[in-house]
Order: structure tokens, then C-alpha cells, then sequence
């Protein structure tokens, strides 16, 4: 899995594009793309590109492909969709007293800033 960070206007979709046309006029693939919205319009070459939007009954099926290359362009963020980060995760490991405060800290990336988490 590849994936692609960064805050609005940094080149994602930009790179993904790329991606796509570079395996598209190299080899020969099948490529399933989900956009929301879809950005680039690609015309099949060596591969072939199919487009879908989120949300779409296509969509849906994508499960039973399990053997076609897939693409999303975005990842919704946040606790609300399963997305925390490592110390989120390990601070509610620690509140629900499954780890110590000892195993916590050896774990985040900053102890100061888990501390601060901590007090949130």
C-alpha cells in the first residue's frame, strides 16, 4: 500500500496521477481508481483504468476484486472514521489501565507532548 500525505494544494492527487500513468504506459495492469471528486480524466495505454466515485454502488464491489489494484484519493481522518495516532491510542491504552504509564512513555514519539495529551 502506497500512501500519499499532505495539507491541501501539497501535490497529492498530483503524485497519484503520475503514479498511475507511469504504470499505465509500462506495463500491463487493470487499475481501479476511487476519487472523490474524480480529478484526472486517464485514457487506457498499456492498462486499463477504471474510475469510480466514492459512494457508488461500483463502489461497493470493489471487495469481491481482491486482485485488482486499487486506489483511494483520500482517507477521512479522526477518531470519528478509526483514525487516531499512536499516542491517542496509547493514552487510551493507558487511561483504560491496560499499560503502564512506564510502557506508554517508552512508545510515543515526544514524552513531553504525551504528557500534555495526558492532562487533555
Amino acid at each position: 500500500m502506497v500512501l500519499v500525505t499532505g495539507p491541501a494544494g501539497s501535490g497529492k492527487s498530483s503524485t497519484l496521477a503520475a503514479m498511475i500513468e507511469h504504470i499505465n504506459h509500462t506495463v500491463s495492469r487493470r487499475i481501479v481508481t476511487i476519487e472523490e471528486p474524480i480529478e484526472y480524466l486517464f485514457e487506457d495505454d498499456k492498462s486499463v483504468i477504471t474510475q469510480r466515485e466514492v459512494g457508488t454502488p461500483a463502489v461497493r464491489n470493489l471487495i469481491r476484486e481482491a486482485k485488482t489494484p486499487q486506489m483511494v484519493n483520500a482517507i477521512q481522518t479522526g477518531r470519528e472514521h478509526g483514525m487516531v495516532t499512536l499516542d491517542q491510542a496509547l493514552r487510551d491504552l493507558y487511561r483504560n489501565q491496560q499499560i503502564t504509564l512506564e510502557a506508554a512513555l517508552e512508545n510515543v514519539s515526544d514524552a513531553q507532548a504525551f504528557k500534555k495529551l495526558l492532562k487533555a
